[in-house]
């Protein structure tokens, strides 16, 4: 027996010798063949940049399982992101079979990675910088030898690793920090599957640039099959828990070039309300707040539909969300909010907000011994429909204290019932059906922005339509108290008939508006200054209307301190030092007002009726002001032009706004007595703007009012009308006697483009001119929308160096006509189609007696009927004909043929060649 024992011995420290020295020989014999087989298939497989160290294969590192270590390893460098490394990390292994070392060929049976740190992204023209692979490599998955090269993963271990995916296109992130996953897989036919089990110690998740999940603990099971092309994505089996919640995933989502399919369903288990709550966006966290959270809920995302075919198209996105039993309860609080139900869902079809569903089936919670109700839905499409039924009220403090708000208290009792049902549609006149009553008693209201309170809260306030319309749409505010910063404000409104409103309006006290927003932390605040109110106000728009002003009733004052309107559409805000109302039955009067607008120092002086109309319905606001200055600059009235954003649930580009024409408020019809010393306009400089000016319709009219341009005193009427922010369309009518033609060719654009010769005349010229033209986002005419008529008289004009008169003199040997005197020349046009029209002129040119017609463009070229009319009596003439530009012409001695006509081009001509362009540009 002891020699059998010893037998078995040896032959076994034989066998353990000899595997050992296997164990180390066969890593030692392969090793230059490994080393070679990993850098052919690198260079032949992958299209990126890969760094490593030597491979080390060794039998030791994974016991029993041969591998090929690789260390400080990465890929990066992929076309497209060249920049961003791909998989990197500090010691990844494969296992490979033993007896591949004896093929050509190496075979990979397991994966063990450690430190390895993964950033996938997808861009948002559908390129990934993980397409590292030649196309015509991963379409031909046959061997030369007749095999396939389908590969089976036996074992996948990775621990204390980082994976980083990003969505361009949703920007969409997902972050797992400290992974650990476990698996297998094979790759065949170019079809990846893999069966994953990951735990991450901080898991994260953002969409949209909001961060809903921030470094929470999570495991992961799923079966994932990826397609060949790596735009298919295959989930079975799924089940994912965050800290205490789990919910189970499965569907399909494909994201080609263009738009993501999906058909996808998460469903969470059932999970506690607190374990729910810890998930919830950092800014919404209760961690640290001292609140208890009881109860249960469950909730469900749905991603269907979609379109690869269409830029753009994404599927349409369910949330839904159920609470049973809840409660919550801040430490100190003496009641809790109980008794917490609530069924909930949003819809974003084709993840837009627009014709996006808000459903709250129902929602209830009790307050000490109130219970509060609430449903409603509202559906937004080409109409919003609403549909809701609120009830309930609270002791604000307790409330306050039940949720533990930091920083916030409010106080007092709110009741509230609100019943609403119908559509809503502004433009129709068209409203829910509505009965809505908010009661606050002894309120009061502190936030941890400002160190002052809102106090002394007291409000009853009501709307209510029977019939849905803004016709049967009562308001009533009785009355509306409160303490705020420098006193008491009081506020009694009742409001009736939006289509003809009748109001009753009395205001007391003091409402400071920079304090107000900043309580709130408004940073977008539109509106800054304190208003002072002492009035009554009483009257309806017919009243108004008719001029039956004994029923009107209006006293008292509204006074304004350092206030500031900043509007989206304009440079500058528009800001009041101080203003005070005075209201007179249907008049609210200003005297000697300033308003501040960039540079602009405007006083008004006068008075508005309507003005309740124009502020609570959008009726037309009415009066009359004189309006003084000492300069105003147009250009800082230019209009600002928002670049449009898109309504899909991703970010946008954000891009400054172009500035466009220069706006006019809609809905009023004001008369203006202008007094302004200067007017700038780009290089315009005018003096002295006096007269009338009336805005109406959106339009202004100026009517026979005395302006000085370039020393020259027009009398000029014109209508200016924006079409929109682009566009606008102006007719005037300017007449001036006797001015300085040099120095009008210099300072006005209107004489540089219709009467370009000027350039080389010196003198005095007269004109009464009409034109009409519309102006493009720069406010320069567009050439073909303008049309005119009317004459240009030279008074005593000597001409120097015109181009034009040189070729006629060169062409008839007529030295005397190249620089000429002209006195009382009349020269009529018209102007339509981007064509001027000269009639016939005549001259006197020492004893010659030349006249001309015909047509020149508004960019310059010409088609002139000369004829010189020879001395004594001019009764025989050389006929000439110009053609070309004017700073080069074609002077030819004969008659004017049907070839020299100059084309036309009309508006639409323009419209469609441009749109021809634009299709060119984009192809």
């Amino acid at each position: 027996m002891k020699k059998l024992l010893l037998k078995i011995t040896k032959y076994a420290a034989i066998t353990i010798t000899v595997i050992i020295a296997l164990m180390l020989i066969l890593p030692t014999l392969f090793s230059g063949k490994i080393k070679k087989q990993i850098e052919t298939l690198i260079n032949s497989s992958v299209n990126a940049t890969v760094t490593y160290k030597d491979p080390r294969l060794t039998f030791f590192a994974h016991f029993p399982v041969l591998t090929v270590t690789i260390g400080d390893f990465s890929v990066s460098g992929v076309p497209g992101y060249e920049k961003d490394t791909l998989f990197a990390g500090e010691r990844l292994s494969l296992g490979v079979d033993i007896l591949s070392l004896l093929r050509d060929s190496l075979s990979v049976e397991s994966i063990y990675g450690k430190g390895l740190k993964v950033s996938i992204i997808m861009g948002a023209d559908g390129k990934t910088n993980f397409d590292i692979f030649p196309k015509e490599e991963a379409a031909d998955t046959t061997e030369s030898d007749g095999t396939t090269s389908d590969l089976y993963l036996k074992k996948i271990v990775i621990t204390d690793s980082r994976l980083n995916f990003f969505q361009e296109s949703t920007n969409m992130r997902v972050v797992f920090d400290s992974l650990n996953y476990r698996g297998n897989g094979q790759i065949k036919a170019g079809e990846l599957k893999l069966f994953s089990l990951l735990d991450a110690q901080k898991f994260s998740f953002s969409f949209d640039g909001i961060r809903y999940i921030e470094k929470r603990k999570s495991e992961i099971q799923v079966t994932t099959t990826i397609d060949s092309t790596f735009t298919k994505y295959a989930l079975a089996d799924g089940l994912i828990k965050i800290e205490g919640v789990s919910a189970s995933f499965a569907g399909e989502i494909e994201a080609p070039q263009k738009g993501l399919i999906a058909n996808f369903k998460l469903s969470s288990n059932a999970a506690k309300l607190n374990d729910i709550a810890s998930l919830l966006p950092p800014d919404y966290s209760l961690e640290g707040k001292n609140i208890k959270l009881l109860g249960d809920a469950s909730f469900e995302v749905k991603l269907t539909g979609g379109s690869g075919q269409q830029e753009g198209s994404y599927p349409d996105l369910w949330v839904g969300m159920n609470v049973s039993d809840g409660y919550i309860k801040e430490e100190s609080a003496p009641v809790p909010v109980e008794s917490i139900n609530m069924s909930a869902s949003i819809e974003l079809p084709g993840l837009e907000f627009a014709g996006a569903s808000f459903v709250m089936n129902n929602l209830t919670f009790k307050l000490d011994t109130t219970t509060n109700r609430a449903s409603f839905t509202i559906k937004t499409s080409s109409d919003v429909h609403i549909s809701a039924d609120i009830s309930g009220g609270a002791d604000m403090s307790l409330f306050t204290k039940a949720l533990g708000l930091k920083g916030y208290s409010f106080g007092g009792e709110l009741s509230y019932s609100i019943k609403a049902n119908g559509i809503f549609d502004q433009k129709r006149g068209v409203i829910p059906v509505t009965d809505a009553t908010v009661t606050v008693a002894n309120g009061s209201i502190t936030t941890p922005y400002i160190s002052e309170s809102l106090e002394e809260i007291n409000a009853k306030i009501s709307l209510r339509s029977v019939k849905g319309g803004m016709r049967d749409l009562i308001l009533d505010i009785d009355p509306l108290k409160f303490k705020f910063v420098e006193g008491p404000f009081t506020l009694d409104c009742r409001l009736e008939n939006f289509e003809n409103l009748k109001y009753s309006i009395t205001s007391n006290g003091v409402l400071n508006l920079n304090r107000i927003y900043a309580m709130f932390a408004i940073d977008s605040a539109s509106v800054n200054g304190v208003l002072n109110t002492d009035f009554v106000i009483k009257g309806d728009q017919l009243s108004i209307t008719k001029g039956d002003y004994d029923k009107i009733e209006g006293r008292g004052t509204l006074e304004l301190d350092k206030f500031e309107y900043k509007s989206a559409g304009y440079i500058h805000p528009f800001k009041i030092p101080s203003a005070t109302f005075q209201f007179e039955r249907e008049r609210a009067i200003l005297s000697n007002t300033t308003i501040v607008y960039g540079s602009n120092k405007i006083t008004l002086d006068g008075f508005a009726s309507n003005y309740v109309d124009y502020y609570m319905s959008k009726g037309i606001l009415s009066g009359t002001l004189s309006m003084r200055s000492d300069r105003i600059i147009l250009d800082d009235f230019i209009a600002l032009i928002p670049q449009s954003d898109t309504t899909k649930i991703q970010p946008a580009p954000k891009a400054q706004p172009s500035t466009g024409v220069i706006l006019i408020p809609d809905k009023l019809n004001i008369y203006l007595k202008s007094d302004v010393k200067r007017v700038d306009f780009e290089s315009i400089i005018a003096r002295d703007f006096k007269g009338e000016v009336a805005i109406s319709e959106k339009s202004m009219y100026i009517n026979g009012t005395g302006v000085n341009i370039a020393g020259a005193q027009f009398l000029l009427d014109a209508v200016y009308k924006p079409i929109n922010e682009r566009l606008a369309q102006v007719q005037m009518h300017a007449r001036a006697d006797s001015f300085d033609i040099g120095r009008a060719y210099k300072e006005i654009p209107m004489i540089r483009e219709l009467f370009s010769s000027a350039k080389n005349m010196e003198g005095l010229i007269s004109m009464d001119y009409k034109l009409s033209t519309k102006l493009d986002a720069s406010m320069m005419p567009v050439y073909p929308s303008v049309k005119g008529e009317g004459f240009i008289k030279l008074e005593d004009v000597n001409v120097r160096g015109l181009k034009v008169l040189g070729a006629i003199s060169k062409a008839t040997g007529k030295d005397s006509l190249s620089n000429p005197n002209l006195k009382s020349v009349l020269i009529k046009t018209k102007i339509a189609d981007n064509i001027i029209k000269i009639e016939r002129t005549k001259m006197r040119i020492l004893g010659f007696r030349p006249r001309f017609e015909g047509e020149a463009s508004l960019d310059g070229k010409l088609n002139i009927n000369f004829r010189l009319g020879l001395p004594p009596f001019g009764l025989i003439g050389i006929p000439l004909t110009i053609t070309g530009t004017m700073d080069n012409p074609n002077v030819e001695v004969r008659k004017g043929r049907e070839e020299d006509k100059l084309d036309e081009i009309d508006e639409e001509d323009e419209e469609k060649e441009e749109n021809k362009q634009k299709t060119t540009t984009q192809k």
